[in-house]
């Protein structure tokens, strides 16, 4: 992700207007989701990373040009974006996640759910039945929270954990199966073996474009592992990331994120998921990474255990709010 959008200047906002999203955008908006979490340390631990907002934008967005929106200033400089997204298009949910430039005016929040809330209001009319608006925030973030109330969200029960762990002094090793091995795969990985990717992957979380995956397998910035069987075929898999341009406006702070760990219903709880996740911290760390964090959902004690043997601690979690529409 190495294309030099970091490093132009984001302006105030007096008044602003907003435009339908295209693919084009898709710089700016990373560039906004840069400045906003070096701004402020405390986001560069929280949800969305560079390559999680990426792939909503790719892959979670049922119509892009409408559920995807830039604003600008007067001086037509960008000053943020927001988007909404769900897993499946037949979801009933829309989550809205949004990104301001550092020295915006704040109340273009209250801009971006009204939109937000009309568009929901619209594909509700669409799809014939209700729909909820979603959010989410973190204890602290006093000015997001009380957007999020103002609009009368309600605050929910479930909600994710952040759980993160020091790389300095990670175990030596897990072991894996006999005759089970790991690969990382790259951008020089042939037809065949990405397709047998995705649908390992799909196996277990909701599906990713083909072009993003593409994307994601060219950069350096961004680690897929997988465990083999002795056979050969791909049974688990490890997606792993990090930020050069966040590491560089924020030297201090050098994290990276596990962002997918799954294994096949068939090769579970033989310690594959462990041995990949390990292999994977121990890259990053050699990458120059100081910290490696996740996000997992707060009911999920079996994968909270898996990461806890491993050195994740707890760090904190979020607080999810939806109103119903239509």
């Amino acid at each position: 992700m190495d294309r030099g959008f970091f490093h132009r200047e984001v302006g105030k906002l007096p008044t602003a207007s907003s435009q339908p999203y295209t693919t084009d955008d898709l710089p700016t908006a990373l560039h906004l989701l840069v400045a906003y979490r070096a701004a402020d340390p405390a986001q560069l631990t929280r949800y969305p990373t560079v390559w999680r907002l990426w792939l909503l934008l790719s892959s979670r967005l049922g119509q892009p040009k409408h559920d995807a929106r830039l604003w600008l200033d007067e001086q037509d400089t960008p000053v943020a974006f927001t988007a909404l997204w769900s897993r499946h298009p037949a979801d009933s949910y829309r989550a809205l996640e949004w990104v301001i430039a550092p020295d915006a005016d704040p109340a273009l929040g209250d801009a971006i759910f009204t939109w937000a809330m009309a568009r929901v209001e619209q594909l509700t009319q669409k799809l014939g039945a209700p729909l909820r608006l979603a959010a989410g925030a973190c204890p602290g973030e006093d000015a997001r929270i009380a957007l999020i109330e103002r609009h009368r969200l309600t605050r929910q029960a479930d909600g994710n954990v952040y759980m993160t762990c020091p790389l300095a002094n990670l175990p030596a090793s897990a072991l894996l199966p006999e005759s089970y091995t790991i690969c990382q795969l790259t951008g020089e990985a042939d037809v065949a073996e990405v397709a047998a990717y995705q649908t390992l992957y799909e196996q277990v979380f909701a599906p990713v474009a083909l072009a993003h995956r593409l994307e994601l397998l060219r950069s350096p910035n961004y680690l897929h592992l997988a465990a083999r069987a002795p056979e050969g075929q791909m049974v688990a898999f490890c997606e792993l990331s990090y930020s050069r341009a966040e590491w560089a406006a924020y030297p201090a702070r050098c994290v990276s994120w596990v962002d997918y760990v799954g294994t096949a219903e068939a090769q579970q709880r033989k310690g594959l998921g462990r041995a990949l996740l390990l292999v994977g911290l121990q890259r990053l760390h050699a990458l120059g990474s100081d910290t490696a964090l996740l996000i997992t959902m707060e009911a999920n004690a079996g994968a909270q255990s898996v990461y806890t043997a491993l050195g994740f601690t707890i760090l904190e979690h979020d607080v999810s709010y939806s109103r119903e529409l239509g």
